[in-house]
């Protein structure tokens, strides 16, 4: 199992997204929790896992 560090402005727009669309807030809730079973090989084809660039590339 994975760990998530959840910074300020993640849990702003997690409260912000829970208060406007519920159901968009369990799409993303679900894929996190899926993220932290399985880490990024259990991602679904659904969500487009793709490599990272840029800045992000050596994540």
């Amino acid at each position: 199992m994975f760990t998530l560090k959840i910074v300020t402005k993640a849990k702003k727009d997690l409260k912000r997204l829970k208060k406007t669309s519920i159901n968009d807030f369990n799409i993303v809730y679900y894929f996190i929790t899926d993220l932290l079973k399985t880490g990024f090989k259990g991602v679904k084809p659904q969500y487009k896992p793709h490599k990272l660039t840029g800045n992000y590339k050596d994540y």
